[in-house]
This record gives C-alpha cells, sequence and structure tokens, in this order.
C-alpha cells in the first residue's frame, strides 16, 4: 500500500489507496475530504496541524497531529461521516461505528495505544471530538456484556454487539453520537 503527500497552497492533501471493496472510491473520497476539512478548520483556527507519516497511519491509526499553543501536541485519527451500509444512499452521525479490531486481526482504532483522540465527522461539518482512552473505556464493558450476541445484519451490531464482515477479522459495533457526546473530554470542534 502505498500511502503519499501532496501540498497544494497551504493544506497538505494525504493520498491512500483505495480498498478493494470500495469500488467506486466513495469511501476513500469521503474519508479524503473530511481529513482536508479537519485540517483546515486547524489552519483557521491557528492551531499547528501536522500530517503523521506512513507507519503511524497504517498501524497506529494516526492521520495527523495537532497542537494548541498552550496545549502539548496530539494524535488525531479522523473519521468521515459514515453510511450504516454501503449500499444507503446518505450518510448520517446519528449512529458511529466503531472499529474494536481492525480487517487483519490487529487491534483497531478505538484501541490504539499511541491514538490521542478521534474526530468524527458530524453532518453540520464540525467535528465531535473524542478522547480514544474514553472511547475504549466507555465500549469495553458493552463488548463485554454483549460478547455471546451475534447480529443477524451489520446494522443490528449496536451498543457493544460486535459485527464482523466477510473475509475480515475485524470487529465493529455501532454507538450512538449523543453517548460520546457525554464522555468526560469530549467537544465540538
Amino acid at each position: 500500500m502505498k500511502l503519499t503527500q501532496k501540498t497544494t497552497s497551504s493544506v497538505t492533501k494525504t493520498i491512500v489507496p483505495k480498498h478493494f471493496r470500495d469500488r467506486d472510491g466513495s469511501s476513500q473520497r469521503m474519508g479524503s475530504d473530511a481529513e482536508q476539512l479537519f485540517q483546515q478548520k486547524c489552519i483557521q483556527q491557528g492551531i499547528e496541524w501536522r500530517p503523521s507519516n506512513k507507519q503511524e497511519n497504517m498501524i497506529h491509526h494516526i492521520d495527523c497531529y495537532v497542537k494548541r499553543k498552550e496545549d502539548k501536541e496530539v494524535s488525531v485519527d479522523v473519521k468521515s461521516c459514515k453510511k450504516l451500509a454501503r449500499w444507503h444512499p446518505k450518510c448520517q452521525d446519528k449512529l458511529i461505528w466503531i472499529e474494536w479490531t481492525g480487517r487483519s486481526g490487529h487491534v483497531g482504532w478505538a484501541r490504539s495505544k499511541k491514538l490521542d483522540y478521534v474526530a468524527f465527522e458530524m453532518l453540520s461539518k464540525h467535528f465531535l471530538m473524542v478522547k480514544r482512552q474514553e472511547l475504549e473505556d466507555f465500549v469495553a464493558p458493552l463488548i463485554e456484556k454483549n460478547r455471546g450476541i451475534r447480529p443477524n445484519t451489520g446494522t443490528d451490531a449496536r451498543d457493544g454487539i460486535l459485527y464482523t464482515r466477510a473475509k475480515n477479522k475485524d470487529e465493529l459495533t455501532l454507538l450512538k453520537s449523543e453517548d460520546l457526546v457525554f464522555l468526560p473530554s469530549s467537544y465540538l470542534f
């Protein structure tokens, strides 16, 4: 997999290869657009932004680093607004997909120890900033409680019920965005 970065004016564009199941490239475009929007918001608000390297992105799920003048630098994984299923016509932000285990069977972004924050794109074009450790602490007991339940479809995988896509080792669950808003360090950006 090749990960490259292109700089145009003051915006750095990260080009990530299209996944083979993303037949029309729409998921890749949505992700790239969300990352660019996040970068633009940082620049507009005077927040230092720098891209991650290939290893940080592919292994640790880090898209970029941000730093406010008075704070320390933190790592961020930017998540675009998602459809509930590939065949759904539109994105939504009421339910958010959480990756507990990645496609290859490795730790998913919700458990990536080197990741500080996850920035979830909302339909309003703001980002719900959630501290990754608080997210993991919130979802882990839900997953433990529902470990034996198998959903009939992906959209049945809610509140800690894990769903695995065909021919993958991933484990995903849906959480209500309103639940994440109330985590102690969450804020809208």
